[in-house]
């Protein structure tokens, strides 16, 4: 017989896409006068993410074994387990949880 408990926790910032032109050259800035370069919509599309969560695992388990001849043993188990996660992601970094 046993327990198993975890508790872990997540936080995830990360951006895809957001293109912008820049100069082609060794540092080169971004260039100004762009309609796209010029907002936080970017050049093409973007995807951002703001995400964070909690998650508890909890599992009570139990074995037993009965050797009932030579050749021939019994093994059983059985596990109970309760598994909880509290996680928000904000999409476009809005500071508003899109998917609580």
């Amino acid at each position: 017989m046993g327990l198993y408990q975890t508790r872990y926790g997540v936080k995830d910032w990360w951006s895809i896409g957001n293109q912008a032109w820049h100069v082609l050259q060794k540092g080169g800035e971004l260039l100004s006068g762009l309609a796209c370069n010029d907002t936080q919509d970017s050049c093409s599309w973007n995807y951002d993410i703001d995400a964070s969560g909690d998650g508890h695992t909890q599992a009570f388990y139990a074995a037993v074994e009965y050797q009932l001849t030579e050749q021939l043993r019994i093994d059983a188990g059985a596990r109970r387990e309760n598994h909880k996660i509290v996680y928000t992601v904000d999409e476009g970094l809005t500071a508003a949880p899109a998917k609580p």
